[in-house]
């Protein structure tokens, strides 16, 4: 597939959408003054399903690292772009403290990693039904 061929485009593609999901969500957040940290829920979703796609053409190691730099991206570009917006949370870049900067950082990036191999699973398991 020529996704795979340049593996920084597939991650461009993930890092776009959730941009996307941080944007929309930043504004609908203070538009229906709801909070934000409930977008997180679509976040986990989009690195589940972007590692799933990836198991396709990828192995295990290298769908965990693309997820967790995703899921890194999505704690530091991600968090300040829905700051940006406006999005209407509790803890914001700007007053977050660098250990909780750093932390959120951290934490993201394994979660994101733990997602990825979540999708690798059921990408295996689903695979699995297929061929039976």
């Amino acid at each position: 597939m020529v996704l795979m061929r340049n593996p920084i485009r597939f991650l461009l593609i993930g890092m776009v959408t959730l941009c996307a999901v941080n944007a929309i969500g930043a504004l609908a957040s203070e538009q229906w003054d709801f909070n934000y940290g409930w977008i997180s829920l679509i976040s986990l979703a989009v690195y589940i399903g972007f590692a799933t796609f990836l198991s396709k053409h990828t192995s295990l190691l290298k769908v965990i690292g693309f997820t967790s730099l995703l899921g890194l991206f999505d704690a530091t570009i991600g968090w300040k772009l829905s700051e940006l917006l406006g999005a209407n949370a509790e803890i914001s870049p700007s007053t977050a403290s660098t250990t909780v900067w750093l932390t959120t950082a951290v934490i993201m990036t394994a979660l994101a990693g733990f997602l990825g191999l979540i999708g690798w699973l059921l990408f295996k398991m689903f695979s699995r039904k297929k061929e039976a």
